[in-house]
Parts: structure tokens; sequence; C-alpha cells
């Protein structure tokens, strides 16, 4: 690895050093390598620094094991981007405080430049999942790249959906990329930066700790042209990232939701404060101003679509048992009720509609509409 990418990485290895201090540095010193070799009289030096926090970041630079460092990044293959470099994402270039360096797994394309997040909860209800899977793969079938966090929830099928579709995704961390968090997401994680990328702002040994996630979701929203929830409580890190999407000038939109659940009360107090209602991926369209030409246009009318799950060849009685299934798990003993018709009937017929994937059964006998 080139000396100079060194001092970078020593400098991000630095807890002191955030993207606005960074900032006052290249001010003073010009580059990192004078920064790294500089005396503690010149930090003290420095606009904005003070003597106090001068002698913490001289301190630390003397300190850093940045033999450890750059040994799990040869290990895990990581690439490290510089705020100097031409493939540093130029939609995060324009932001407030973007970071300095960044750490990745796989690649950043000029194409991704036409990119749009998608978050929300983490405790996702069968609605909210079934939605953002099919959100996503209907992004990446019009060419767009779909950034989320890798989370539970919301995020992760995200992921899984753009993947699904054929296209790009990049997946945000909260911690370094000597681990992928959550654990269950691993192979998530390894299949994203074959199809996209795995990036972080923290040094490669980093923990998830809970402090670093509003500063992952400003990358989040950062790398975007715009910020979609799907689904968050009323005080969420999605809330937090559509408000930061927000002060960077960035498009918010928000999915809408079941009234009686708390997960749609986040993204239904967006839609109230001004964010773009999304029932299909042409209002992410029409928002962000982005030509046809930019896209494949049998892709654009496949999508241009709600999200909805459309009827094939069912008879009268099996279309009012499926108007009984909900987007939400209903209980069988509901759809008999409702239906007013014998179990036996109602039992073929919803098996029936599983095996053309309409519908599918959920654990306690229950069944929900499923997306396609």
């Amino acid at each position: 690895m080139k000396r100079e990418k060194i001092d970078w990485i020593k400098l991000k290895m630095v807890p002191e050093i955030g993207p606005i201090c960074f900032q006052k540095l290249m001010k003073y010193f010009f580059s990192p390598a004078n920064v790294v070799s500089s005396s503690l009289s010149e930090l003290e030096n420095v606009e904005g620094i003070g003597k106090r926090r001068a002698r913490t970041i001289w301190d630390n630079l003397k300190n850093v094991n940045i033999e450890t460092e750059l040994k799990l990044i040869e290990e895990h293959k990581i690439k490290i981007v510089t705020f100097n470099d031409s493939d540093y994402p130029v939609n995060l270039k324009s932001i407030y405080d973007p970071p300095f360096l960044l750490y990745m797994k796989g690649e950043f394309l000029s194409r991704d430049d036409l990119s749009i997040a998608v978050v929300g909860s983490r405790k996702a209800t069968p609605y909210g999942r079934m939605v953002a899977e099919k959100i996503s793969r209907d992004l990446v079938s019009m060419g767009i790249t779909v950034i989320s966090g890798l989370a539970r929830g919301i995020d992760t099928l995200a992921h899984k959906g753009a993947l699904a579709g054929g296209g790009r995704t990049i997946a945000v961390l909260g911690n370094g990329l000597s681990m992928i968090y959550p654990k269950e997401n691993k192979d998530l994680g390894d299949t994203i930066s074959q199809q996209g990328a795995v990036v972080s702002e923290f040094s490669m040994e980093s923990l998830p700790e809970r402090t670093n996630f509003p500063i992952r979701n400003r990358i989040i929203s950062g790398l975007s042209l715009g910020t979609i929830v799907v689904e968050a409580v009323e005080k969420s890190g999605a809330l937090i990232t559509a408000n930061l999407a927000l002060q960077q000038g960035r498009e918010v939109f928000a999915i809408p939701g079941n009234i009686f659940s708390r997960y749609s009360q986040g993204s239904h107090g967006l839609i109230k404060e001004g964010a773009k209602l999304v029932e299909n991926v042409n209002d992410v369209i029409e928002e962000i101003k982005v030509f046809s030409k930019n896209f494949n246009i049998e892709s654009r009318e496949e999508s241009n679509k709600t999200i909805q799950t459309p009827i094939c060849s069912l008879n009268q009685k099996e279309q009012k048992i499926y108007d009984c299934v909900l987007w939400e798990p209903v209980p069988i003993d509901v759809i008999v009720q409702k239906c007013d018709l014998p179990v036996k009937d109602i039992s073929s017929s919803l098996m029936l509609m599983e095996i053309k994937g309409l519908i599918k059964q959920v654990s306690g006998k229950m069944f929900i509409r499923k997306g396609i």
C-alpha cells in the first residue's frame, strides 16, 4: 500500500479526528502526511483544535497500531478510498461532513451515482418485508442502485430484493469490515460485495456500538439521491436517516402502511410532513426527475403498478377467499367467518392459491398475501 494511503488510515484511526476536524487539519497542513509528522506545537496552532485536543491527537497518532490495521485490510481484501481519489462517490462528496476515508469491499461504479436508499424497522412486519423486497427489485430493474445498512428487517430485505433483481446494492456498516454485523448476514454481505460494495468509515476492528449508527446513517443518505422509509416507529434510526437526507438536500419518500400498526407511525408522520408517498417505483422516478432514456422501457412498464399481487385465474369462490387475506397475517378462523363457506372448501382454495404464489401460510395457521 502506498505511504500516502497509510497516513490517511492513521488519521482515521484517531477517534478525535472526525470529518470536520479533518477539514480543519487539511486547511492548515494541506496533507495527511504533514499532520502525521507534525509537532505538538504545530497541532496547537490549528484554528478550532485547542491545546487539549491537540495533545490527545498527538498522543494517539504515536500509539496507532497501524501494522494490525494494514494486516486486516490485506486479509479481508479491503480497498481504501480517500476523499481525494477519483472513485470516491460523487453524491457523498457533496454533503457537509463527508467521511475523508472509506473502507470498501467490492467497488463503486459510476452508475452507482444513480442510487436510492431503502431503510426501515429492524422488527419489520410481513407487509413491510414484502414491500422492501418488491420496491428494491423494481428500483434495480430501472438501473438504480439500492443503498441500505445491512441491518435486520427492512435493510436485509432491501439488499435481497436488489440482488434478486440482478441489480447492484451497497451496504453501509456501523462497524469495521473485519466483521459483518449482524452475524447472520455474513453470507449476504459476501454476496453484496460481488454485486456492489460493503463500506464503512470505521477502522477495521471497530465494534458495532450504538453511537456509530447515526454516524453511519449520514453515509446511507449521502450516497443516495433520495431515501425511502418503508416502516418505522416514531423514534427510529430510519427517521434519523430521513432527517439527514433532508439536511443534505436529498429527497425523502415514505411507504404508506397499516394505520393500526406502530411500525407505520414513522412513515405516516413523514408523509404528513411532506415526504413523497410511494405506491410504486415510478413515484420515485418522477420525484428525482430522471429521464426515461436512462431506463429500460420494458422494465419501466413492468414496474408501473402499485405494490400488489395480480389475480390469476381465480373463480368466484376463490376470489371471495382471496379478498379476505390481507397484507398482514389473518387467522384461518377469521377467513372462515368472513367468507361463510365450508372449512373444507376454504382449506383447499387456500392451498391452491399457495401453489399459484398468491398467498403464503405463516406460523399459527395464518395466511398473508404474497408479493411478486
